[in-house]
């Protein structure tokens, strides 16, 4: 595990985010890659992935590698949930932050 400031992670979360939103569906490299960087940035591991988006961990495990992939048509939602989770994370973290401040 990587140690990062708060800024850093801040930017992690942010560009995961925007990679979500501009997600080329017909790219399969790049929903793999975005598969693994949603567990890596958003600290989640498969079974949690798996249990918000509906199926098993093998699954999410298989995306992730690149073994198979999602339909296409699935890709968009799937992207929305990852930018949705990041921009979550992103506000808390800046609520968390700004309380700190005000302290």
């Amino acid at each position: 595990m990587t140690i990062t400031t708060p800024d850093a992670r801040l930017m992690e979360l942010q560009q995961l985010a925007s990679a979500a939103r501009t997600l080329d569906i017909s790219d399969d490299e790049a929903f793999v890659r975005l598969i693994a960087a949603c567990g890596r940035t958003l600290e989640l591991t498969d079974q949690r992935i798996a249990d918000s988006l509906g199926v098993s961990r093998p699954t999410v495990n298989r995306w992730s590698r690149g073994v198979n992939l999602p339909h296409r048509l699935m890709r968009n939602p799937i992207a929305q949930w990852i930018a949705d989770a990041a921009l979550e994370r992103t506000r808390l973290r800046t609520r968390g932050a700004g309380s700190r401040a005000m302290a």
